[in-house]
């Protein structure tokens, strides 16, 4: 019932429009964890040009398993600097090593493309970087190109972003080292 209310704000059919009362309404039902709002805010914010919230919402319904965002989190990011991309994505509340217990190795590519792109999982490129360094060292030889792609990602930045992102980077490197050591 709620979301219909703030839908009908949104978009003023049933309700008077009023904007400021719809977003109050579907960021609460967003924080309440109801399915499909993190989306509508995404595309919300995106409309209106306000990039990091469309991305940080597209985040969120990534995170819920949802496909629905891609378009949005690949539209967005272009306008939003690396350090934001990093901090939205939450790269440095993932414990990889307990994440990984439940992935068998062969899944390993598959867990590296859908953190990549943020399809039926949350968008992360660190994520993305440890779960390819996992599969090459299982013998696949697919996620070359990703891990190139990623590890240029800083290189457009300034010196300090580029030197905090190398460090990111030699972090997942020694996490998926000690994963690969305890799982051989």
């Amino acid at each position: 019932m709620l979301l219909h209310v703030g839908e009908g704000f949104l978009s003023g059919k049933g309700y008077p429009r009023n904007k400021s009362i719809a977003l109050k309404i579907l960021n609460y039902l967003a924080l309440q964890g109801t399915s499909g709002i993190s989306h509508k805010l995404a595309r919300h914010y995106l409309e209106q040009q306000n990039y990091a919230l469309a991305y940080e919402f597209a985040l969120k319904d990534s995170a819920s398993g949802s496909t629905q965002s891609v378009n949005i989190l690949n539209v967005a990011e272009p306008f939003l600097d690396l350090s934001d991309v990093l901090t939205m994505q939450g790269d440095g509340m993932i414990d990889f090593a307990k994440v990984v217990t439940d992935v068998e190795p062969a899944e390993y590519y598959h867990y590296a493309v859908a953190s990549m792109n943020g399809k039926g999982m949350r968008k992360s490129y660190l994520a993305a970087y440890f779960w390819a360094i996992l599969a090459q060292a299982n013998g696949d030889r697919r996620t070359a190109s990703m891990m190139t792609k990623i590890e240029a990602l800083g290189a457009d930045k300034d010196l300090a972003d580029t030197i905090d992102w190398n460090a990111q980077l030699a972090q997942a490197q020694a996490d998926a080292l000690m994963v690969w050591m305890d799982r051989h």
